[in-house]
């Protein structure tokens, strides 16, 4: 090395040498005077600009040694006190250790703001397709982990952290074969639950509701996963063995809904806590199955029923497009366990609460339940087979197929009755220019429908009673052998794809064709939304009928 390099070299190190030292002498004057200010209680509740003057530098020069906040000094000195050559007084320390909590309150604050911060975007990321759903758990997995071993004591911000995890792991779901997804969805809802229940200081009774739905999803996924691994046929050996499986989900089941049963009465909505003591009840009654599971069962129906009349504000759709099915599968199921009298009030009870569904939404749904009970009452020997006729709206039975296993069997019955009596003079369906479908055709969408009605349904209560009625019609009217019907037209037949010709067909035809009037278009709607009905709850892996 040349002369010269070496006394740059040099030149250099003192010069580092000596920023160093005004460095430390600047840290050691901050502390020294927060020291001074301290033992004359003057240091807590004091502005930065103020210290700083205090100290005689720039505010800027307190921050670029580290302290963002007078507390933030506070709070180093009582951790470092042999930074300073002056004693700390007793007092003093006490002074600074209160003006050092402010600190550590802030550091909290921003923890808990920045972990809230990262959910939200996190969810609203995913939602609109902007982030993977692995990776997105993974980084609030991570986030959760670090505000629980720094804040534990953040409960409530934990338990929403805690209930997002979920939701996301249930998206995951539907492409999800293992059924891992949903029982990870319901680790997370369970310690949710327990993060949100050691906050005393929450009152957000709405988060509680939450996790509780999204755990009762969790739960459903997995009994159906058990369900759809039931043969076409199950055997006795089968049925029982499926029963002990989904036992303990059950057991989940009731716990969940007895938890939601509490917050909803803390906030005040009778109707939340009406249905979740509904299922609450079904739930253990499926538990315990025979004929003292029937009984619960049924009691649960009245409950809610007799509930829900008395109410006097607006019922919320989710929960009629729930109970009514179920309350018409009860009837349909358990027709000699109840008397006269009993059934009596069920459908008064259905007849008020049908009438409940009110406005524009909720037009497709009313009319999909008025359809599913006058098919019931076909059933139900009140009205005779050769008067019955075909629904207004022919298109409101693709909805009832939604409404689980009493959907599927009613409509079978009432496409079986629509083959047996084509091409008579008491045909429930009468062939013209404009519906051309033969007996054969109604006799295949039967067989169809009876074996579906088994899918994903439950191994005991109502909703066994039907999936064993279909299986037993299935056989005794001869459909067992039948082929299975065809795709819609507007589908290829093929593949998964549509029928192009068909639909271009359609679209030239309305672009080279009038518009419709405003009320035509209002019928068109009508008549086209059971059919969206179904495609959104097929295109959105759900067993219930997706209204808009």
């Amino acid at each position: 090395m040349s002369q010269v390099s070496r006394a740059s070299s040099a030149g250099r190190r003192d010069s580092s040498t000596a920023i160093d030292r005004r460095k430390e002498r600047t840290l050691r004057d901050i502390y020294t005077c927060a020291a001074r200010l301290a033992a004359s209680e003057q240091l807590d509740g004091m502005s930065m600009k103020d210290f700083a003057a205090a100290v005689g530098v720039a505010v800027n020069t307190v921050k670029r040694n580290g302290f963002e906040h007078v507390s933030d000094v506070a709070e180093s000195l009582v951790e470092n006190p042999e930074v300073i050559d002056i004693a700390l007084t007793p007092a003093a320390i006490d002074h600074l250790k209160v003006a050092g909590r402010q600190s550590a309150a802030r550091s909290k604050r921003a923890a808990v703001h920045r972990a809230q911060q990262i959910a939200s975007d996190i969810k609203g990321r995913v939602q609109h397709g902007h982030h993977n759903v692995g990776s997105a758990i993974g980084k609030l997995e991570r986030e959760h982990a670090r505000l629980a071993r720094d804040h534990a004591d953040e409960g409530a911000v934990l338990a929403e952290m805690s209930n997002v995890l979920a939701e996301l792991h249930l998206d995951q779901a539907t492409a999800d074969s293992t059924g891992e997804s949903f029982g990870k969805a319901y680790s997370w809802v369970d310690s949710g639950i327990r993060e949100f229940q050691n906050d005393s200081r929450s009152r957000n009774f709405t988060l509680g509701v939450k996790l509780t739905q999204n755990g009762l999803r969790a739960i459903r996924g997995l009994i159906d996963q058990i369900n759809r691994g039931l043969p076409a046929e199950p055997s006795e050996s089968d049925i029982k063995e499926a029963r002990l499986a989904v036992a303990p989900h059950f057991s989940k089941v009731a716990l969940l809904m007895a938890t939601e049963q509490r917050y909803c009465t803390k906030l005040n909505h009778p109707v939340g806590a009406a249905n979740a003591e509904f299922h609450r009840r079904r739930a253990e009654a499926l538990l315990v199955g025979g004929d003292a599971g029937e009984r619960e069962e049924i009691g649960a129906v009245f409950e809610m029923g007799r509930v829900l009349r008395r109410t006097t504000t607006r019922i919320p759709d989710d929960v009629l497009r729930t109970f009514l099915p179920r309350l018409c599968a009860t009837q349909v199921a358990y027709p000699d366990r109840m008397v006269a009298e009993e059934h009596k009030e069920l459908d008064s009870i259905r007849r008020h609460l049908v009438d409940a569904i009110d406005g524009e939404k909720s037009k497709a749904m009313k009319r999909a339940i008025q359809t599913l009970f006058a098919l019931a009452e076909v059933d139900l020997g009140r009205c005779e087979a050769a008067s019955e006729r075909p629904p207004d709206h022919l298109s409101d039975l693709v909805v009832v197929t939604t409404f689980g296993a009493i959907g599927r069997v009613l409509v079978a019955d009432h496409l079986l009755r629509a083959a047996e009596t084509a091409g008579t003079q008491n045909a429930l369906y009468e062939e013209s220019d404009f519906l051309s479908i033969s007996g054969h055709d109604f006799r295949r969408a039967a067989r169809y429908w009876y074996r579906k009605a088994p899918r994903n349904m439950n191994v005991s209560g109502a909703s066994f009673k039907l999936s064993e009625r279909a299986r037993d019609s299935l056989h005794s009217s001869g459909l067992a052998s039948e082929s299975e019907p065809d795709r819609w037209a507007i589908l290829d037949e093929d593949s998964d794809g549509l029928n192009m010709y068909f639909l271009k067909q359609l679209a030239v035809g309305a672009v080279t064709s009038k518009p419709p009037t405003k009320k035509q278009a209002e019928n068109l709607l009508d008549e086209l939304e059971p059919f969206l009905t179904v495609l959104r709850s097929i295109s959105q892996g759900t067993t219930e009928p997706a209204f808009r």
